[in-house]
């Protein structure tokens, strides 16, 4: 799923007006991998992508790194820089959008509403969620996960929500 799809607005094109730090960017990446290297490369991507962006920036709020230093990092952790100029390519938007509507598929209605960002796929079955404030440890996320599996596998499952703020 892609932020930069979900927010897209024609009469207003913020998003393509961010340079470097467009949505857009990582996403077209993730396709050209997906297309030229594979399933498995593409994990690899998604999780040293989503390691730097989100987890090392929420434990090191002292140095913010910008998206484009974060894909450039991450590409030369995989060892495949050479990818880092599809993120400027649109000849892998038709990808993006394709593979945005095939998230949804089932998760919200056909005008894309009603979801955000996270969404799985687990067994057929989308979901939006779940959304954590801290980055579990594997054994905790590993629960989490088969908890979402169950309740995915539920078709009457619809919702489960609760305020983001900390009680003390």
């Amino acid at each position: 799923m892609s932020l930069g799809v979900l927010n897209q607005d024609p009469v207003d094109p913020r998003e393509a007006a961010r340079g470097y730090e467009s949505a857009w960017r990582p996403v077209r990446v993730a396709e050209a991998i997906a297309a030229t290297r594979g399933p498995g490369h593409l994990d690899r991507y998604l999780h040293e992508f989503g390691y730097r962006y989100h987890d090392l920036r929420h434990r090191h709020p002292d140095r913010p790194q910008d998206r484009d230093t974060v894909l450039r990092d991450t590409l030369a952790a995989l060892d495949d820089t050479t990818l880092y100029g599809a993120a400027d390519d649109p000849i892998w938007d038709e990808a993006v959008i394709a593979s945005h509507t095939a998230a949804l598929a089932g998760v919200s209605d056909p005008g894309g509403g009603g979801v955000g960002t996270p969404i799985v796929r687990i067994n057929g079955a989308g979901i939006f969620g779940p959304i954590l404030t801290e980055v579990p440890d594997p054994g905790r996320g590993a629960a989490i996960f088969d908890a979402v599996a169950v309740l995915a596998a539920q078709p009457e499952f619809t919702e489960l929500k609760r305020t983001r703020e900390r009680s003390a």
